[in-house]
């Protein structure tokens, strides 16, 4: 909705070329017209919108019939107008609420004059003392066990053949 209101504001601010598509006096009157039309529609008020929106289209056509405005630049503002006036129409048809029925009467009581008497506070109960309660105990957790492996595992001392001890003052014998 308010998209196709700036399309019309646009197409009545923007001017191209040397010769000026709409006069000067013509766009402060059309522009004047615009915000009229946005006013309203901001407010929600549709209708009203959709007449000044009316009143818009009649100022783009004296003015086109005046020369005021050119017949392209006309033609660019009518067609903005008419996305405004359709945009204008659903707001209408959407916004218009059903009839509501009135409120039934109804049978309670009215309230009475009189004010209600205020509750007077209680004194606080003590609540008696909870005894701790302990927390179950958790089972220890078991470490895993590793598993057996079938590769055999190396001896930790490594077997070695005698050797003879020298004596002492002996030669050393060779080996072979």
């Amino acid at each position: 909705m308010a998209a196709s209101v700036l399309i019309v504001s646009a197409a009545l601010t923007g001017c191209a070329g040397d010769e000026p598509q709409l006069t000067a006096s013509a766009a402060e009157q059309l522009q004047s017209g615009v915000l009229a039309v946005t006013t309203a529609a901001a407010a929600g008020d549709f209708s009203t919108a959709k007449s000044a929106l009316a009143t818009v289209q009649d100022d783009v056509l004296a003015a086109a019939d005046a020369g005021d405005v050119t017949a392209e630049r006309a033609s660019e503002i009518q067609a903005a107008i008419e996305l405004v006036a359709a945009d204008l129409d659903a707001a209408i048809a959407k916004g218009t609420p059903a009839p509501t029925k009135a409120p039934e009467p109804t049978t309670e009581p009215a309230p009475s004059a009189e004010p209600t008497p205020e509750p007077t506070p209680t004194q606080p109960t003590e609540e008696p003392t909870k005894e701790p309660t302990e927390e179950p105990t958790k089972e220890p957790t078991k470490e895993p066990v590793p598993l057996p492996t079938t590769e055999p595992t190396p001896d930790p001392v490594p077997t070695v053949a005698p050797t003879e001890v020298p004596t002492p003052g002996a030669e050393p014998t060779p080996t072979p």
